[in-house]
């Protein structure tokens, strides 16, 4: 209530995307929006259903995307798939309201064979204290495997800032974290070349962006297990 009536400001980001469309969602398909359901009259968790004392067992068949989901999305979860195929949204990832508004100002930004860091000034430039959500999303450049259009990285939150009033954050993250896996190799490979850094106020709407280079690629090899059953057939 004090919310709705201007008490509190609001300062929460979405952690999900609000699609405009059912089927704008990559994962759609999968959802069993079609199935009608029927009960046996004695189900066990064996697998087993039982239609009378007399009756036979008959073996209840799993029915996919009721009793078992294949995810197919590969990287493309959420708000990689709708900013990689330019999908429309209603509300983006990191989306939130606030009666005040915001500036943002780089002040510096550095990278390392471990960490990457970035100093971001953010002013309140409303007429109403408030909180602000810095995000930092990474386009990395392909080095020989599919990636999203960009993935979150980094973010930080914040103090409650009086109109006028300005407060410096200070993001990191490992280096190694804008790596992606390899998974005919088994290995998280970082590749060279040009990094964007977008510093933004939701997955949607980028306040400035800054570029780093990379100059060797990197691969760190795990151990080859957890390998799907079946082939999956993921978005390309």
């Amino acid at each position: 209530t004090d919310i709705l009536i201007g008490k509190v400001n609001p300062s929460g980001k979405l952690p999900v995307t609000f699609a405009i469309n059912y089927g704008d969602a990559a994962s759609d398909k999968n959802f069993p929006f079609d199935y009608e359901f029927k009960m046996p009259s004695f189900f066990m968790g064996s697998g087993l259903s039982i239609q009378g004392e007399n009756e036979e067992p008959q073996e209840v068949k799993p029915v996919r995307n009721v009793d078992f989901t294949v995810y197919e999305e590969g990287i493309y979860v959420g708000y990689r798939y709708f900013d990689t195929f330019n999908k429309n949204v209603s509300f983006p990832f990191g989306h939130g309201l606030s009666y005040t508004t915001f500036n943002y100002n780089v002040v510096n930004s550095s990278v390392n064979d471990d960490i990457c860091s970035v100093e971001v000034t953010v002013t309140n430039t409303g007429n109403v204290s408030g909180k602000e959500v810095v995000q930092v999303y990474i386009t990395a450049p392909e080095g020989g495997l599919k990636k999203p259009s960009k993935e979150l990285k980094a973010f930080g939150k914040t103090r409650e800032l009086n109109p006028g009033e300005s407060e410096t954050l200070t993001l990191t993250w490992k280096t190694m974290d804008m790596s992606s896996f390899n998974d005919k190799s088994s290995s998280w490979e970082l590749a060279k070349g040009k990094y964007l850094w977008h510093i933004a106020t939701s997955a949607a709407d980028v306040k400035s962006t800054v570029e780093h280079k990379i100059n060797s690629s990197k691969k760190i090899k795990v151990n080859d297990v957890m390998k799907p059953a079946q082939k999956i057939a993921t978005i390309r």
